[in-house]
C-alpha cells in the first residue's frame, strides 16, 4: 500500500475527535453562506452535536470564528485529535471563511500544515471497492448499518426551501420546521462520519490482523517556516487597508468593488486545494 493513501491516512482515534459537516446556500447573494456548521463530539457515552446557524454576513463570520476558536483550543487540551469530514467541501470552505472575513487565517493554515481535517472520501476512495452507484456517504451507509433519523426526501425538501430563501436575500422567510428538519439532517450526516470512521477502523484491523503493515501518520505540530509568517503577515496587512472603513451594506460601487476584492488578495493559495466532490 503506498504512503499516505486508504488507511495510511486514518491517525488514531482519540476521544475529542470532531466530526464536522457545514450546510451551505451556494447561490446566496456576495458568493454563497455557509448557513450551518454542525459538529458532533463523541467524548461521552452518548455522541453529542453542536450546531452555529448564520443567515446573514455577520452571522457566518461568528459562527465561522466560535467553530475555529473551539477545535484550536481543543487541539491545545489534546493533540491527538483531528476533525473528520467527508469529501473537500468543509475543508475547502474553512480556507474560503478565513479569507472572506479576513479572520482565523494563521489558525486554519495551521490547521491544515498539521493536517487535522481528515477526509474519509478519501480513504474511501483508495482503500475498498464497493458496491454502490456512487461514494456518497449516503450510498455506504448500509455496509456500517447507520440508519437515518432524518428521512431524506423530507429533508431535501426542507434544505431546498431554507436555501430559497437564503439565496433571495429573504432569511426572515426561513420557517422553523424548516429548520428543523435541516438540523436532523445535519446531525445525520455527523453521526454517519463518525460511524463510517468506526466502520474503516475495524477494516482497517482486519488487515492489520492479517499481517499487513498499517503505521499510522505521525502528529504534525502545525507550525509555519519563517518566511511563511512574513508572507501571512503582508497578506493579512493587505486585507486590512482593503476593508478599512467599508460599511456591512448599503456600499457605494467604489467600497463594493474593494469588498470584492479583498478576499481574493491570496486567491491562488485556495484555489491550489480545490478538488471535485462526490455527487451527495
Amino acid at each position: 500500500m503506498e504512503d499516505n493513501r486508504g488507511f495510511l491516512k486514518l491517525p488514531e482515534p482519540n476521544s475529542a475527535d470532531v466530526f464536522f459537516d457545514i450546510e451551505g446556500a451556494r447561490h446566496a447573494p456576495g458568493g454563497g453562506l455557509e448557513y450551518l456548521l454542525g459538529y458532533v463530539l463523541n467524548d461521552t457515552d452518548t455522541a453529542s452535536f453542536h450546531e452555529h446557524w448564520a443567515f446573514n454576513r455577520s452571522q457566518e463570520k461568528a459562527a465561522f470564528e466560535t467553530f475555529v476558536d473551539f477545535v484550536t483550543e481543543r487541539w491545545r487540551q489534546h493533540p491527538g485529535m483531528h476533525v473528520y469530514h467527508y469529501a473537500h467541501y468543509e475543508k475547502t470552505a474553512m480556507k474560503q471563511l478565513a479569507m472572506r472575513h479576513g479572520t482565523r487565517e494563521n489558525e486554519v493554515d495551521q490547521l491544515l500544515r498539521a493536517k487535522k481535517f481528515i477526509d474519509l472520501y478519501a480513504v474511501v476512495r483508495q482503500s475498498l471497492i464497493a458496491s454502490v452507484e456512487s461514494y456518497s456517504i449516503k450510498r455506504l451507509e448500509p455496509f456500517y448499518n447507520f440508519k437515518r433519523d432524518a428521512e431524506l426526501a423530507e429533508a431535501q425538501h426542507g434544505l431546498q426551501r431554507l436555501e430559497r430563501s437564503l439565496e433571495l436575500d429573504n432569511p426572515d422567510a426561513v420557517q422553523s420546521q424548516d429548520q428543523d428538519i435541516v438540523r436532523k439532517y445535519n446531525k445525520d450526516d455527523c453521526v454517519s462520519t463518525l460511524e463510517l470512521r468506526n466502520w474503516l477502523e475495524t477494516l482497517r484491523q482486519q488487515h492489520v490482523e492479517a499481517g499487513q503493515g498499517m503505521p499510522r501518520p505521525e502528529l504534525r505540530d502545525g507550525s509555519a517556516s519563517d518566511a511563511i509568517e512574513e508572507r501571512n503577515d503582508a497578506v493579512s496587512q493587505v486585507f486590512e487597508r482593503l476593508v478599512e472603513g467599508l460599511p456591512e451594506s448599503d456600499r457605494t460601487q467604489n467600497q463594493q468593488a474593494r469588498w470584492l476584492l479583498a478576499p481574493g488578495r491570496d486567491f491562488q493559495r485556495v484555489r491550489n486545494d480545490c478538488q471535485p466532490c462526490p455527487v451527495e
